[in-house]
């Protein structure tokens, strides 16, 4: 029994070095986003790591006591073997699950999810979603690793065997074994097994995120259901969450700022493709990134303080559209049968005599996009379908082709008409052949942002100057925002409201002149679109309940938005985010005020169960 206990532990500690070369790896990759933290703070990621990975090593030993059982009524030279091939598949899969997670940490700043792993159900999209030029150096690490991991452990276990005799003392080490390692994979004998807040130190989201064993997170996000039949968020009683929520709405004042000249004015919506606020403001060499965007906000009413709930495109379209807020492991427009439970602008208008219509260079078959597209009432929808031979990036064509297009189509359109138009060039990997402000090089995928985003203010602007020629446009209010924010700073956390600080801005000659070239600061997000100008238009929003209306002064200003098993709450006076793995808020201290309340935090928790019941009951859970 000896010489298998030995073959046990060292096959232990051969997977959590495995483990830990695997996390040094993840670091090394993302050096310059962890360059800021001192070197205690990186070596406090391994030292609170461990638990993780020697769980995740008895795991796998977990099997091979299977297979000693097995081994009870097989041939030694099977057992042999099968352990050895376990053994290359496990290598091999936690260096392809490690690699994955890297390509999806540099687009989404998480982990592997469950809400990543719904994405395979569009393999060729998530590919040219997260792929960029310095992947290819990783598939050159991944190939070497994994050849170099299997060349030492066939090294260390030459000479090993595993084995126990066919007696009463081997099976009685066997299910010894098998009950010492379930012991050690959960933790120990505590009433909750290991999880991520074992790991999770750190009110630094990245650092959180870097110990977490990638094999472990994996099998983690299989095992979490699509959709949950209980709400994971439940802070207070429901009469008490519903009380607060409701509250946050109340709007006692009746005096509504009206901002246009027109009472039925045609609605034109772009948004533009991972735009930020801070992109916005950026400069190259003394120069504007986004020069028309600047020269545009000069014409029109610019919002400062407005967000997006998430941080996909197809949350930022139920948020705009439907003024849902967006749910930290599930995106609604992705679930047929509960996106339909959602109200819908188009259908809301339509009762007002618009017609509305959608167009994006995508493709509207992914996350269900078009389905969603359907279910909220747009009567007319283009895609990339209809632009076959155009030019186009692996995400789909061009936007200067898409503004041509809608400039020339929407001449065909009656009115009043709500249009909305995404655009898509600036989507990762940002692989667009543009005018190149900053030098491509391989690896910076954030230069490559910079260039896809200064090419799309490019056709913003004379798509902005093609439709004041046109004779709808002095009755017509065009809004431009973004999809959801993209950061590429490397102080940036994942979690953080800079990631989610969106441009908004409003402007059209159906804007009353006295706005123009004036900013609008009170908090506000994507949510808030419906409520709001259903309003100026003097039109029901009951159905709405989410979206409040900010042109009524006596509304509160809050913003919320959602990330991986956590919320960000952002007031007038405070940025609170909450990490519900750690069951920790951390104050965000910029711009704000250093005073963060409990009753900001409960405020964020309220609103988090109220959402999530609602979600729940639109699947028929409660």
């Amino acid at each position: 029994m000896k010489n298998i206990s030995r073959s046990f532990l060292k096959v232990l500690v051969f997977l959590v070095m495995l483990f830990v070369v695997q996390r040094l790896v993840f670091v090394l990759f993302f050096a310059m986003e962890l360059k800021k933290f001192s070197l205690l703070q990186i070596l406090l990621v391994f030292i609170y790591s461990l638990p993780m990975d020697v769980a995740t090593g008895a795991g796998v030993l977990i099997l091979f006591s299977l297979f000693l059982i097995i081994k009870l009524f097989a041939t030694q030279l099977l057992m042999d073997k099968v352990v050895r091939y376990t053994m290359v598949i496990v290598i091999f899969l936690s260096w392809l699950i490690t690699a994955a997670d890297i390509a999806l940490y540099e687009s989404w700043g998480t982990r592997i999810n469950s809400k990543a792993l719904s994405y395979l159900t569009y393999p060729g999209e998530a590919i040219k979603s997260s792929w960029s030029s310095r992947y290819f150096f990783l598939i050159l690490i991944l190939v070497c690793m994994i050849i170099f991991s299997y060349k030492i452990f066939k090294k260390i276990f030459s000479a090993d065997n595993f084995s126990v005799k066919r007696s009463a003392g081997g099976i009685l080490f066997t299910c010894l074994s098998l009950f010492v390692l379930i012991v050690v994979m959960r933790g120990g004998f505590q009433e909750f097994p290991l999880g991520k807040s074992w790991v999770y130190f750190s009110p630094h989201a990245s650092l959180n995120q870097a110990a977490l064993n990638s094999v472990w997170n994996f099998g983690y996000a299989l095992t979490q259901p699509a959709e949950p039949d209980n709400n994971p968020y439940r802070f207070f009683t429901e009469e008490h969450s519903n009380k607060i929520v409701a509250e946050l709405h109340a709007a006692s004042g009746d005096s509504v700022i009206i901002i246009l000249n027109s009472p039925k004015p045609n609605i034109l919506v772009v948004m533009m493709e991972s735009w930020s606020d801070s992109i916005t403001k950026r400069e190259v060499n003394g120069k504007k990134i986004t020069p028309a965007f600047e020269r545009i906000s000069r014409e029109g009413l610019l919002f400062t303080n407005f967000y997006s709930p998430g941080f996909r495109t197809e949350q930022g379209l139920a948020a705009l559209v439907s003024g849902f807020p967006s749910q930290p492991a599930t995106s609604i427009v992705r679930k047929y049968g509960v996106f339909d439970r959602l109200p819908g602008l188009p259908k809301s208008l339509s009762e007002a005599g618009y017609v509305s219509s959608f167009y994006y260079g995508g493709s509207l078959h992914f996350a269900n996009t078009n389905g969603y597209l359907k279910a909220m009432g747009f009567e007319k929808i283009t895609g990339d379908e209809t632009f076959s031979e155009s030019k186009r990036t692996g995400w789909g064509i061009y936007d200067e082709e898409l503004f041509r297009y809608f400039v020339d189509d929407i001449k065909k359109s009656s009115q009043p008409f709500f249009s909305m138009v995404l655009s898509c060039t600036s989507h990762e990997p940002f692989d667009a052949d543009v005018e190149r402000i900053v030098p491509h090089e391989t690896g910076s995928w954030c230069n490559d942002y910079v260039n896809t985003i200064h090419y799309s203010d490019q056709c913003l602007g004379i798509f902005i100057e093609e439709i004041k020629k046109l004779p709808w446009y002095e009755n017509t209010l065009v809004v431009i925002t973004g999809d959801h924010g993209q950061e590429c700073s490397d102080r940036t956390e994942y979690n953080s409201a800079e990631r989610h600080h969106i441009p908004f801005l409003l402007t059209g000659g159906a804007l009353k002149d006295e706005f123009k070239g004036k900013t609008f600061s009170p908090v506000s997000s994507q949510v808030d679109f419906a409520s709001s100008f259903l309003t100026q238009l003097e039109l029901p929003a009951n159905e709405y309940r989410w979206s409040k209306n900010v042109f009524n002064p006596a509304s509160r200003q809050f913003a919320f938005y959602a990330f991986d098993d956590g919320f960000g709450w952002i007031s007038d006076s405070s940025e609170v985010i909450y990490d519900n793995k750690m069951q920790k808020a951390f104050l965000k201290n910029d711009s704000k005020t250093s005073v963060r309340t409990d009753k900001e935090v409960n405020y964020g928790k309220a609103y988090l169960q109220v959402l999530m019941d609602e979600y729940i009951s639109f699947s028929g859970k409660k």
